[in-house]
């Protein structure tokens, strides 16, 4: 597929000064309507981030949260008069036509938390524009500001803008519970009408507040989870700390597997040679349900492998695995590792799309330009719907008014700007409104230029059918 910058210009001799005109009207009335929304904004922000955080405080895993932010996000929808509707088998998908005319909607059975909303004229093309609604409830409250402008401005809309809106990653992907691709499988892209450009955008603490930082091709990486579980080769269970020779000890065994796995690739060269290669991430380790002073039966080890394609994945897998076994024949003990079926492909930037949109959102970002950020093996759901259809993932920054850091490292060079996983994350709430014009700018210039190449096609087509006299 070849996508063309928006503009037509002067040299070809194309320059159409109406549409220019036009166009600017346009991005004017999306930075207008954006702004109005401000303090909607920041409040529904900051009501998802107290739930989220309070309820995580007390103990509650991502899954008990999720249909608390999912009954917020359909309250949202209906005090929008965006329709929405539910239950996709176990997809966790929502699906919604909302057009010109009475609403369509479209159900089936099962139970899910993801929801899905079209917004336009219920016909094609059709732009996606991706939401997440884990983290701190930034990315949710973009989607929503979104769904608002785009209601406001609907009656004009030629074709139709979907908003995705998919439940918590961190609940998904360590139970091997992968929604978004769920909701890929389900037809969330292919179902009528059809999807034919999608849009992500993740907040940045490695760029500063205001500006959009994206590359062509590969931006994210490639992961996979693991379980190790060791046990001892039982002597006696009255085994006590004090007489080491009569079992053989998992702790031991754990802490050496886990001192080899993590230097697979060396901490301190981790964000230097990240394009090159990958590295293992040993997450947690889970021992010791005995009474102090005894053995445990059994350590459990969990963890990650990230990298930047699926070679050097299946590479690691491998390296993992050969650890683990060698190192429990070392100490004595008897292991096993599952490795979850699913994996987070690599999330691939489509380079004609690029082109394209990133002359858009140029127009968005603080200083007019995109940062060409260099790839990081941080992987993410959007990469399903990459995986599938023309997309293109954008960063937008939120840290420091500093200067921009090339290279997306994992680092803010700035402390009081964490990465929006960390429990110490502090949202900049200048950046939601800029969020929301980036995400709708996105949506409607792609729309115009779709329309546009249907109507070239059709012309083409018009000229090469053979004449009949």
């Amino acid at each position: 597929t070849k996508y063309h910058h928006h503009h037509k210009s002067i040299e070809d001799g194309h320059y159409d000064e109406e549409e220019a005109i036009a166009e600017s009207q346009l991005q004017i009335e999306i930075q207008t309507l954006s702004s109005q929304l401000s303090i909607y904004l920041t409040s529904t922000q900051r009501k998802l981030s107290r739930l989220i955080r309070r309820g995580k405080a007390g103990g509650n895993s991502s899954d008990d949260l999720i249909p608390q932010t999912w009954t917020i996000v359909r309250k949202k929808l209906e005090e929008l008069g965006i329709s929405y509707t539910t239950n996709w088998a176990k997809t966790n998908v929502v699906h919604t036509t909302v057009g010109n005319e009475n609403g369509n909607l479209q159900r089936s059975g099962g139970s899910g938390f993801g929801i899905v909303a079209d917004i336009g004229s219920g016909s094609s093309p059709c732009v996606l524009l991706f939401f997440d609604m884990g983290a701190d409830g930034t990315h949710t409250a973009m989607g929503l500001g979104a769904a608002a402008v785009l209601k406001q401005m609907e009656s004009s809309l030629q074709g139709t803008v979907r908003l995705l809106f998919q439940p918590s990653a961190e609940a998904s992907v360590a139970g091997d519970n992968f929604e978004t691709k769920k909701m890929v499988n389900e037809g969330a892209l292919h179902m009528e009408p059809k999807v034919e450009a999608a849009y992500g955008v993740y907040v940045s603490h490695a760029l500063h507040s205001g500006s959009i930082g994206s590359r062509p091709g590969i931006i994210l990486g490639s992961a996979k989870h693991f379980t190790v579980t060791i046990s001892s080769v039982v002597v006696s269970w009255n085994d006590t700390a004090a007489v080491s020779q009569s079992a053989a000890d998992p702790i031991l065994a754990s802490s050496s597997m886990v001192m080899s796995l993590q230097t697979i690739m060396e901490p301190t060269s981790k964000f230097e040679t990240f394009t090159k290669t990958g590295f293992v991430s040993v997450t947690r380790v889970v021992a010791g349900d005995n009474l102090e002073g005894i053995k445990p039966k059994t350590v459990t080890l969990v963890g990650i492998l990230h990298a930047l394609d699926t070679e050097t994945l299946i590479l690691l897998q491998k390296q993992v695995k050969n650890i683990v076994v060698s190192l429990s024949k070392v100490h004595g003990c008897h292991s096993t590792i599952e490795f979850t079926k699913e994996k987070y492909p690599p999330t691939m930037n489509d380079p004609a799309l690029y082109s394209f949109s990133e002359t858009i959102a140029a127009t968005v970002s603080r200083n007019g330009r995109v940062v060409n950020v260099q790839p990081t093996v941080g992987a993410e759901c959007f990469s399903f719907v990459a995986e599938k259809i023309p997309s293109t993932l954008f960063l937008l920054g939120q840290g420091s008014d500093e200067q921009d850091q090339s290279v997306i490292d994992g680092s803010s060079g700035n402390d009081n700007f964490m990465s929006i996983e960390s429990k110490l994350f502090q949202l900049n709430d200048n950046i939601l409104v800029r969020g929301v014009e980036l995400h709708t700018t996105l949506a409607l210039f792609t729309l115009k230029m779709l329309l546009s190449k249907a109507a070239a096609a059709i012309e083409d087509a018009r000229i090469k059918e053979p004449r009949v006299y």
